[in-house]
C-alpha cells in the first residue's frame, strides 16, 4: 500500500510498504529500491547526480521513515521509537514478578 507521495525537485517519490514487510520506493513510477524487513530498512538510490536515502523504522505510531537528499534532511520523523515503551513494560513486568514472588 502506498504510504506517501513526495513531490521534490520535479520527482514523484512514492513510498510503499506491505503488511508482509516489503518496502518499495518508486521514482516517477519506476521502482528504484525494494527490500523486505520487519523493523525497517535503509534504501539508497541516485537520480540526476543526487543521492537519496530513505530509512524505515518502527515508531510509536507504526512504520515511519526519514528522507535525506545528499545527506541533508528533507523529511525526519519523530525518533520516539517503541523500544522505550517495550523497555518500560519489561521493567514493570519484572518488578511485578519480584513483588509477587517475594510477598
Amino acid at each position: 500500500m502506498k504510504i506517501v507521495s513526495i513531490y521534490l525537485d520535479n520527482l514523484i517519490i512514492e513510498v510503499h510498504n506491505s503488511i508482509l514487510g516489503k518496502e518499495i520506493i518508486k521514482v516517477n513510477g519506476n521502482i528504484v529500491s525494494s527490500k523486505y524487513s520487519i523493523f525497517g530498512a535503509k534504501h539508497r538510490f541516485e537520480h540526476e547526480n543526487n543521492v537519496y536515502t530513505i530509512t524505515f523504522f518502527l515508531g510509536l505510531s507504526g512504520m515511519q521513515f526519514d528522507l535525506y537528499k545528499n545527506e541533508l534532511p528533507i523529511i525526519e520523523a519523530s525518533k520516539q521509537g517503541c523500544v522505550k515503551i517495550i523497555s518500560v513494560l519489561l521493567v514493570i513486568t519484572f518488578c511485578l514478578y519480584l513483588i509477587d514472588r517475594f510477598l
